[in-house]
């Protein structure tokens, strides 16, 4: 996912497959939750709050197919707290496969019952994703790679990164909100979603925007900028820019 451009040494290399590694199975098990969750729909009582703690060891990334806000930060032992109503609770599994915390909802009526909650605690973030209308808010170290990907109306927000390679992939309604810096970016809009990267520094930036979204960047090395639609970038620094554009949209420096 964005690594069949990248120039790097055998070291680099063997860094970026481990990076796609951990996105391909962010994607498969993306599709496999979609294809779980079609049946359900909204209809029973939640019932009073309850918290529970799961186990989630060996998590480096973050799959969050249920709607609700999950929150990631720091700490020496991966661990998960989950507050819902206790008629729901036990429908909302907590699974790790290959490394990916997959965050679901089992059952016919659980969407949308009632809050969500998930406070989420691991050493190192390789990748996030959701799916539907959840939420992330992150404050933590991640490895020298992180992957981001959002299709439908959720959104991910992640604080202070300092990151080598980073990778956004932004599909529907949703948003992705970064700040700090990152040696490169690569980010990819399609639909009607956002890319807000305006306070996170790097030195080269890929931006593709597809349909009537838009990417906010901050680029001082080379940007590549491509829009098909009626999407815009913007950019700030002092980057060399490449752009092409196709339909009503633009590229233009703030």
């Amino acid at each position: 996912m964005g690594t069949e451009n990248l120039q790097r040494s055998d070291s680099g290399t063997r860094q970026v497959g481990k990076r796609g590694s951990v996105m391909r199975r962010i994607v498969f098990a993306v599709l496999g939750l979609a294809m779980g969750l079609t049946a359900c729909s909204a209809g029973i009582d939640a019932g009073p709050a309850r918290t529970e703690e799961r186990d989630v060891a060996g998590a480096t990334a973050v799959v969050l197919a249920t709607s609700g806000d999950l929150t990631i930060r720091q700490g020496q032992t991966a661990g998960l707290t989950v507050t819902a109503g206790e008629n729901v609770l036990d429908q909302l599994t907590s699974d790790v496969r290959d490394g990916v915390l997959e965050l679901e909802a089992t059952g016919s009526r659980v969407l949308g019952v009632g809050d969500i909650r998930y406070e989420l605690v691991l050493p190192e973030v390789h990748a996030v994703s959701v799916t539907g209308s959840g939420d992330v808010e992150a404050d933590v170290e991640t490895g020298p790679e992180l992957g981001l990907q959002t299709s439908g109306s959720g959104s991910i927000t992640f604080r202070d990164l300092a990151v080598k390679d980073l990778t956004v992939e932004v599909t529907g309604s949703g948003s992705v909100r970064v700040d700090g810096s990152a040696d490169t970016q690569r980010a990819t809009i399609t639909g009607s979603g956002e890319y807000s990267a305006a306070d996170l520094a790097s030195d080269m930036a890929t931006v593709a925007v597809s349909g009537s979204g838009g990417a906010d960047v901050a680029v001082d090395g080379t940007l590549d900028a491509r829009v098909s639609g009626s999407g815009d970038i913007l950019y700030s620094g002092d980057a060399q820019v490449s752009s092409e554009v196709s339909g009503s949209g633009s590229v233009s420096k703030r």
